[in-house]
């Protein structure tokens, strides 16, 4: 999203750096928008889809227009109108409670599964913390563009560190020195391992995923690459696809965005995550069929 400043730099006639201020009516109805464009999804949205009695009154688009301002909200809604238990391919799937936006919806709907997670002591908590769900399965795994194994880099906890510093871990080191900002000392901090790594057609092959209804993605800074992979003819592609765009970069996801686009989904602005979907979740069942 563009800065409403009130002037930016650019360069004059004569190759210096000349100053343009941003007035008039236009720019005046720009920074008014971006107010309430924020205020919608920050305040209003959230309020408006915490309303039971609201969503079955609202077409799907509309929904999604109106209330869908996250992912757990939107994920949530989903299930509520598929009127069927749905099958879920979550990778990074962390240890299934913090900032898990498929959590309480997989419980909720008795949803089935597969969870992956690379670091052996997140895949303990993930196991420990779904023991009372049934029809999941777990791998412990890192998904790559190739089989064998590849270093993953995870960072040794702190007392009074916040929670997220446990979420971090990658195959990018660089993605977990960028938070360098945050936690003391990080450089020194960082613990590499090593665990195995497949391309996504390889697991779906491995659990026999022959039909999907939503990936979630969450790869600490290798979203691009994941999502990248997923074959949008391919029988089991997924009818609906969250992952995180915020580490992604604008021209990685404008990528992804127009890939995704001519597989006929749709988008739904999540942040820091993007939503996309190619029908309502009304309609699954015919859309499934026709794929």
């Amino acid at each position: 999203m563009g800065s409403m400043d009130e002037s930016s730099t650019t360069e004059s006639a004569a190759g210096q750096p000349s100053l343009v201020r941003r007035t008039g009516p236009l720019w005046a109805l720009r920074r008014v928008y971006f107010r309430v464009r924020l205020r919608w999804q920050y305040r209003v949205g959230p309020r408006m889809g915490s309303l039971t009695w609201l969503a079955p009154r609202l077409s799907w688009p509309i929904w999604c227009r109106l209330c869908a301002t996250d992912a757990e909200t939107t994920v949530r809604e989903v299930g509520r109108r598929a009127g069927r238990p749905l099958r879920f391919l979550q990778i990074g799937a962390n240890d299934g409670v913090s900032n898990d936006p498929l959590s309480a919806t997989v419980r909720t709907y008795g949803w089935s599964g597969v969870l992956v997670e690379p670091l052996p002591r997140m895949m303990e908590r993930l196991i420990a913390n779904y023991a009372d769900v049934a029809g999941l399965r777990f791998a412990n795994a890192a998904i790559g563009t190739r089989e064998g194994t590849l270093t993953f880099y995870t960072v040794e906890g702190r007392p009074g560190e916040p929670a997220w510093a446990d979420q971090i871990s990658s195959l990018d080191r660089d993605f977990v020195l960028g938070h360098a900002h945050a936690l003391e000392d990080l450089e020194n901090r960082i613990v590499p391992i090593e665990v195995e790594c497949l391309p996504l057609r390889s697991l779906v092959a491995r659990y026999e995923l022959d039909a999907l209804d939503l990936l979630h993605v969450d790869a600490e800074g290798l979203d691009f690459e994941i999502v990248n992979q997923v074959p949008v003819d391919a029988s089991w592609a997924p009818h609906f696809l969250t992952f995180e765009i915020k580490h992604m970069g604008l021209e990685r996801w404008k990528m992804v965005k127009a890939r995704l686009r001519r597989g006929g989904y749709k988008f739904v602005n999540v942040w820091p995550d993007a939503f996309a979907y190619r029908s309502a979740p009304e309609r699954m069942g015919r859309g499934a069929a026709n794929r």
